[in-house]
């Protein structure tokens, strides 16, 4: 009896398996896209852990690479998502396709720029091959694309660019002084500062 309880259990988990892979097939981009956007609130709350831990450059970065968050990560991811739902509420509904669409170009291009103008902080990681292969190809490419982009939208864009680069370009400054260049968490950290810029500027 037992035996035949244990067949029935072994062929229920691969159906079960089965299934799983064939949900994971057939939602392979939505998972990547979830993992990726979770993997980026991570990396602001790592990033704030360190630098509100007021420690020197060598704990810094060992807090960052911690897994456990810290109360200086919830904080800031807290504040930080507050400020997001309270700018989008303030955004005119007309206007906020146009607005989320716009956010990301300009993060994105902000954090080309810093890969490539400001040092890696780490001998090795996980953001260091960016690093390392960014060089004036990836700059001129990851320009003309937000522009051929953001272009049709004629003056609307250009103080969310402003503004979203000018915050991008400090925060790095900033972090560089304190670190001696950036990490992986700082540029996911960095991505999302500039797209609050940029949502920030079209509600001024």
């Amino acid at each position: 009896l037992q035996k035949n309880h244990m067949n029935k259990f072994s062929e229920i988990v691969k159906i079960n398996d089965n299934n799983l892979k064939d949900v994971e097939e057939k939602h392979k981009k939505e998972i990547n896209d979830i993992y990726l956007d979770c993997k980026t609130k991570n990396d602001i709350m790592d990033t704030m852990d360190g630098l509100f831990s007021s420690r020197p450059r060598e704990e810094m970065l060992a807090i960052m690479k911690d897994s456990r968050v810290g109360g200086g990560g919830v904080l800031g991811f807290t504040l930080l998502m507050l400020l997001d739902f309270a700018l989008l509420l303030d955004v005119p509904r007309s206007m906020l396709p146009q607005v989320l669409f716009v956010m990301p170009i300009i993060s994105r291009l902000a954090l080309t720029i810093a890969i490539k103008f400001f040092p890696y902080a780490r001998p090795q990681g996980l953001g260091k091959s960016f690093h390392d292969y960014a060089d004036r190809g990836a700059i001129f490419f990851a320009t003309i694309s937000a522009a051929l982009l953001l272009i049709p939208f004629g003056v609307f864009v250009v103080l969310p660019l402003s503004l979203g680069l000018t915050v991008a370009l400090i925060f790095a400054r900033y972090v560089s002084g304190k670190l001696g260049g950036l990490t992986g968490d700082v540029y996911g950290a960095l991505s999302l500062l500039s797209e609050t810029a940029a949502l920030f500027a079209v509600c001024l």
